[in-house]
């Protein structure tokens, strides 16, 4: 087996092994619709998934053996993995499917829209429920590429935080809090041109 990336090591625990609850035929089908949305029909796609997917494995990617000898994985750790190798040019899936299919959604989307700005809203809630209440934390958004994407206006919402501890960044909303809940929104209403 190929040593891992410092990331994928680093980010590969124990702790995370709790996490790999989803069968590898249901996270088979998440990178057959992630890079394939528009070949769902071809018979070969499904195949050509779960070839992605042990070649993430033979690159380091972990899995728990479920009852029956099946294969479990968490989808997030898959889906880091997915972006860590494609950004590091060691697997060709992110740039030639996963963000192709991506860019053409959106493409196909400017199509019918006629030169009027796409809109689009984007929510993550954090469980906080392993933290420490009070604890500073970092919580990260993707939002739409700012050199990608013209006159690209974006509006965080969410739960009550401080916006002096909110960095827009080129690609990502950052917030940096500590929070006392259990549970954390933060949110992203997003205009640009495609």
């Amino acid at each position: 087996m190929v040593e891992p990336p410092r990331i994928l090591r680093e980010f590969h625990s124990e702790t995370l092994a709790s996490y790999r609850t989803v069968p590898e035929a249901r996270i088979i089908a998440m990178i057959a619709l992630a890079g394939w949305a528009f070949e769902l029909e071809e018979p070969d796609v499904v195949w050509r998934a779960g070839a992605a997917l042990q070649a993430w494995v033979d690159l380091g990617l972990p899995f728990n053996m479920g009852h029956g000898g099946q294969r479990m994985f968490d989808p997030v750790e898959t889906w880091i993995t997915m972006k860590r190798l494609g950004c590091e040019d060691r697997d060709a899936y992110f740039h030639h499917h996963y963000v192709e299919t991506g860019r053409r959604l959106v493409t196909d989307q400017r199509s019918t829209a006629s030169g009027k700005p796409f809109r689009a809203e984007i929510r993550r809630s954090f469980n906080l429920a392993g933290r420490v209440p009070g604890r500073k934390c970092r919580f990260r958004l993707p939002i739409p590429i700012e050199r990608v994407h013209a006159h690209r206006q974006i509006e965080a919402f969410g739960d009550p935080f401080d916006s002096a501890a909110l960095v827009i960044s080129p690609d990502r909303l950052e917030l940096h809090c500590a929070p006392i809940g259990h549970t954390l929104t933060l949110g992203a209403r997003c205009s640009f041109l495609a």
